[in-house]
């Protein structure tokens, strides 16, 4: 039995964890990454978790950085990466086994391979200004272009083009292809895009191609950013009108908004669940917030917490240690999920989940 004079030494050792970590008061712990830290200048173009470790790795036009899982993180210059490869704009990443594939404006697929992080190589250059990865379950990848070229969207598997889709050899809506998601049923959902407004989604079910917008559904927009499909075979889209659940039922969107949930704004531009089926959204210039059914959210904004917010914050990721990575204003906002309860008012660096040992037990007097 722990005597009172231990538990004094436990209130002492949790008052100093406090100081260093800045978490206990509300369960919660942060780190905010500047520019200046990571020693980029150019926007954030993409933020992915690799699954084989856990780390996390971001992409600005000419430099990557990898945040590793303890704690520490390293900057590459692309350029001084690769062997006379004019990087222009590397848009999309996504890690692999062997290395990092990346997308960039002029030069295509290219590939950095790993252990050490050395020898950027061309792989493919017919796939120019890809701005979207996204990786199926059998290790294809799904490549979305942009408006510049247009030229729809590609699957790629082991360094080769396998299907090119556009509006020149199938139903696609539109050949601006902004986001690639794979559900349950195998249906490929798709978002569009364009400068000034969205053109909706096509879903692509059995080989039939179904484009849904704002003129012959429920969604209340066509500028949608962002698709997200949960473990749990649930379909949402993030739209600038709303959050918008995909019901099997109806084959329709139901739609939430200000109007009928307290969500901080309609404009939400990406969204991640949880381990807990939690769904947190960014809302874009305003606030990050979760909710577990889409009425009641809880709200973390500049307001009540460090975070700072751009229109064009749409990157967020939930990596293995149960922490939100976001790309926010000139910085990288990660927060732990663990035990969230609230902000608390001192900003210090996340760490890994560690275990916190008492010996010896029972014990007679002090313990460590």
């Amino acid at each position: 039995m722990l005597n009172y004079k231990i538990m004094i030494r436990f209130k002492l050792f949790f008052l100093v964890f406090f100081f260093i970590f800045g978490n206990i008061a509300n369960g919660q712990s942060w780190r905010t990454f500047t520019k200046e830290e990571l020693g980029y200048t150019e926007p954030v173009e993409d933020l992915k978790l690799d699954k084989t470790d856990g780390s996390v790795w971001m992409s600005t036009a000419k430099k990557l950085v990898h945040f590793k899982i303890d704690g520490t993180h390293e900057t590459f210059i692309y350029s001084d990466l690769s062997d006379g490869i004019d990087i222009v704009n590397v848009r999309a990443i996504n890690p692999s086994d062997t290395g990092l594939i990346c997308l960039d404006a002029l030069e295509g697929v290219l590939h950095v391979s790993f252990d050490p992080i050395a020898n950027l190589e061309g792989v493919n250059n017919d796939i120019l200004s890809g701005q979207y990865i996204y990786a199926d379950e059998d290790d294809t990848l799904w490549f979305g272009t942009k408006p510049i070229y247009s030229e729809g969207f590609f699957s790629f598997y082991n360094g080769e083009i396998i299907d090119e889709y556009s509006v020149s050899n199938c139903d696609l809506a539109f050949n601006t292809v902004y986001s690639i998601q794979k559900d349950f049923l195998n249906r490929m959902w798709l978002t569009h895009w364009e400068d000034v407004s969205g053109v909706g989604i096509t879903v692509v079910e059995d080989g039939v191609w179904q484009h849904m917008s704002f003129f012959n559904s429920a969604l209340p927009t066509s500028a949608i950013p962002n698709i997200v499909i949960s473990e749990a075979e649930q379909v949402v889209a993030c739209t600038k009108m709303g959050v918008c659940i995909f019901d099997e039922g109806s084959y329709d969107w139901i739609v939430y908004d200000i109007e009928n949930s307290n969500m901080p704004s309609n404009y939400a531009t990406n969204g991640v669940f949880d381990s807990e089926g939690r769904f947190w959204a960014l809302f874009s210039e305003t606030a990050l917030a979760y909710t577990e059914n889409f009425t009641d959210w809880t709200i973390f904004n500049a307001e009540n917490s460090p975070l700072t917010f751009l229109s064009n914050s749409d990157f967020i990721i939930i990596d293995d240690f149960d922490n939100i990575w976001f790309a926010g204003y000139n910085r990288i906002h990660v927060m732990n999920l663990e035990t969230f309860g609230g902000w608390v008012g001192l900003e210090e660096t996340v760490f890994s989940p560690t275990d916190v040992q008492v010996y010896p037990n029972p014990s007679t007097g002090l313990v460590n």
